[in-house]
């Protein structure tokens, strides 16, 4: 059994992320999920839904980068006329989600005018779609995540305080990967057996340990998701019959990012290649970004050129 990507780093007052997690699930009040991107927070505001028994929808929505009125449109809705272009009416998500959960991703990225209509969300406890007299209640319970320290965009005055104030003080901060070293192994066993059951190759794989040194002294910027990006790789590189995972069953790209050094002859390169290809139907460009090579190398690698 692999270890839960979510519960293994230890809080102030909780044994793990995912206990604490579990512990307020069942509540209406907001939560703060902090990490560096990758680090599961989405996968842990589902399951904060999951756990909570409530019967309506799991929405997640990324709230940076559009403009207000594109941003408060998707949250609020509109109905029908209310502005030009305006053909039919809209459910917001706020709507969407009721008596269920909304993520708010990226909430540390919200422009002004979407921090003000949030504020006024938790304020009214309702909502009125844009062009109609009505308000709407809210009966979803919210959720912001942001790999942001929103303490300090408060300070320099990028975030509402105020609205930092109405998530209250439930906060869950979830650890990178490179605080975890220990399971990163277990966790890219996981990972690889799930892809490789995904690609009907269910065979238990093994992992040498020169692979292990590789995976525990790399950073992982990108964190579990970055983990599970290179384990769906090496799983399609794996020969069919599994057994021991070596650096050459690994995406090159990867290990350029890791300082390693990768086959650039023989017959291991043009073995990837060839599954990489069949992989991808045939698609020499998907292919080659799998492997993180250029189209050309990917070609040598075929004996092609």
């Amino acid at each position: 059994m692999t270890a839960d990507p979510l519960s293994t780093h230890d809080l102030s007052t909780f044994e793990t992320p995912a206990s604490a997690a579990r512990l307020y699930a069942r509540s209406d009040e907001p939560i703060l999920l902090l990490g560096e991107r990758g680090t599961g927070k989405s996968t842990l505001a589902r399951r904060i839904h999951d756990w909570s028994g409530r019967s309506g929808r799991f929405v997640a929505h990324a709230v940076g980068g559009a403009a207000d009125d594109i941003a408060i449109d998707a949250l609020l809705g509109h109905g029908k006329g209310s502005f030009t272009g305006a053909a039919s009416d809209r459910t917001g998500l706020v709507a969407t989600a009721a008596d269920g959960t909304l993520l708010l991703d990226e909430l540390g990225a919200a422009s002004p005018g979407l921090q003000v209509a949030l504020l006024a969300l938790f304020d009214r406890g309702a909502v009125r779609r844009i062009g109609e007299d009505a308000p709407l209640a809210v009966s979803a319970r919210l959720i912001g995540a942001t790999n942001a320290d929103l303490d300090a965009e408060a300070r320099a005055g990028r975030f509402r305080p105020d609205l930092l104030d109405r998530f209250g003080e439930i906060r869950i901060t979830l650890p990178p990967l490179r605080a975890r070293r220990s399971q990163i192994g277990e966790l890219f066993r996981g990972f690889l057996q799930a892809a490789s059951g995904r690609l009907g190759r269910r065979t238990v794989v093994s992992i040498d340990d020169d692979v292990h040194r590789l995976l525990t002294s790399y950073w992982w910027p990108g964190n579990i998701r970055e983990l599970e990006h290179v384990a769906n790789a090496a799983a399609i590189l794996l020969p069919h019959g599994g057994g021991t995972l070596g650096v050459n069953s690994l995406p090159e790209r990867f290990l350029r990012r890791a300082g390693a050094s990768a086959p650039t002859d023989g017959p291991l390169p043009a073995q990837q290649a060839r599954s990489l290809l069949d992989h991808a139907g045939g698609n020499v460009s998907r292919a080659a970004r799998t492997m993180g090579v250029s189209r050309t190398t990917f070609y040598k690698y075929l004996g092609r050129d």
